[in-house]
């Protein structure tokens, strides 16, 4: 930490503690006093309270670009989760009290269930300016629908990239996401309602998501109808629920998308949903897409035997019809098909 002091230029800053770390506040001290520093991580398994956690956001708040990874390991001392929740409200409150941030990015990658949505909400709300939110981890299963009911209010009305990643929590219900995605825009101007065109005060630009999260019609509804002027970035490389019919929705409502990357499942039908000759009936069309990369699968059916003579035949089919329909889309610059095991 004496070398960062004589370092007056320094813009970025990069912080790992183990648990034997003492104090927290020579680093404080260093983030207050280097008014130049524009990006701060801290990766931590240290036992930080949330009135802890405020602290140190507060010494950074006029910087763009803010990553936190905290809790990853369990606690050690036996008061530990005895006191979570008296010194949780106290920083609640004083996150209430606190100046609005200057964060244009948040990356959060927490890990203690309770905590990690105590922090999202009551940061969220002190972000004016903030662009673009990823988060991690561990939350409760509430954490997307809560997340939802801020952004409503037009607390964030120049976000415009979302990052959901790993997380050990698959409770979110296949409308959360839907939900989640209908909130972001929302600013104050129009009072929190999405007038469902994307023309309000913004609209998401880029959508990834690193996890098993529910994904649905519902999903593809509200990306269409609330964010089809400003999309241009699907990245959904783990989905379990992605088939062609839903692509093909994408590529036809999402006109500006100029980057998709996704899991496909080709043998994946959905109860009442169109069948294959249906879904090619109409050539894909998206006339601004770029980069298009799709991971392949078949979900595991019938005997084995006969289980990998169907699953051939299907890859091939819908692997040619795919090939027949990108081909046709002038703009594309880049097209990737990647097998997921053994088609």
């Amino acid at each position: 930490m004496s070398m960062v002091k004589r370092t007056p230029t320094l813009q970025s800053l990069s912080v790992t503690q183990s648990q034997y770390f003492v104090s927290y506040r020579p680093m404080l001290n260093i983030i207050q006093n280097h008014r130049g520093l524009r990006r701060f991580s801290l990766k931590s398994t240290q036992e930080y309270y949330l009135d802890h956690v405020h602290e140190i956001i507060e010494a950074c708040s006029r910087i763009d670009y803010l990553h936190l990874d905290l809790w990853r390991q369990p606690p050690k001392s036996y008061d530990f989760h005895g006191r979570i929740s008296e010194r949780s409200a106290t920083a609640k409150d004083r996150f209430r009290r606190m100046q609005y941030t200057k964060f244009r990015e948040l990356n959060l990658e927490l890990h203690n269930e309770s905590m990690a949505h105590d922090l999202l909400m009551s940061l969220i709300e002190r972000c004016p300016l903030l662009e673009k939110l990823s988060i991690a981890g561990r939350f409760k299963s509430t954490t997307l629908n809560d997340l939802s009911t801020i952004l409503q209010t037009g607390v964030c009305p120049s976000l415009s990239a979302l990052e959901l990643g790993d997380s050990h929590d698959t409770r979110h219900g296949p409308g959360d996401l839907a939900t989640l995605v209908r909130s972001i825009g929302c600013g104050s101007n129009n009072k929190g309602i999405n007038n469902g065109n994307g023309s309000g005060s913004g609209g998401l630009e880029s959508l990834s998501l690193y996890n098993g999260t529910r994904f649905g019609p519902l999903a593809i509804s509200a990306l269409t109808q609330c964010h089809a002027k400003t999309l241009t970035t699907l990245r959904w490389p783990q989905l379990t629920s992605l088939n062609l019919s839903l692509v093909g929705d994408l590529l036809k409502g999402l006109p500006r998308l100029q980057t998709l990357q996704a899991r496909v499942w080709l043998n994946l039908r959905v109860k009442d949903g169109p069948d294959m000759d249906r879904v090619f009936e109409k050539q894909w069309n998206c006339p601004d897409l770029i980069n298009l990369e799709l991971d392949l699968g078949l979900k595991t059916s019938d005997s084995e035997e006969a289980g990998n003579t169907k699953r051939g035949c299907i890859a091939d089919i819908e692997g040619t019809r795919i090939f027949e329909n990108v081909i046709r889309i002038e703009t594309t610059r880049k097209f990737e098909i990647r097998p997921l095991g053994k088609l």
